[in-house]
């Protein structure tokens, strides 16, 4: 099972960047609204943000209280350098 590690997010709340563990993995997660993109790399969270617009000199940290996404939202990437869409 994994389990989340830690988590920024925008002001607006409208951007989450989680860092997960697996039994011997990390990976990052970003949940966007309705969308979950996970078993992402850092390079591929920073080029996701930026090709938003998102300023990632905003994003704060958030208290490890916050939820998590259903796994039933997840969307894993179509490659490791390739994300997802992003809406």
């Amino acid at each position: 099972m994994a389990e989340v590690e830690g988590a920024m997010q925008t002001p607006d709340g409208r951007w989450l960047v989680q860092l997960v563990r697996g039994r011997k993995t990390r990976w990052y997660r970003i949940v966007h609204g309705d969308d979950v993109f996970d078993r992402l790399s850092i390079a591929t969270v920073e080029r996701v943000l930026d090709e938003a617009g998102v300023d990632r000199s905003l994003l704060a940290e958030v208290p490890r209280s916050a939820p998590e996404p259903a796994p039933a939202e997840l969307i894993l990437p179509e490659s490791s350098t390739r994300a997802a869409r992003v809406r």
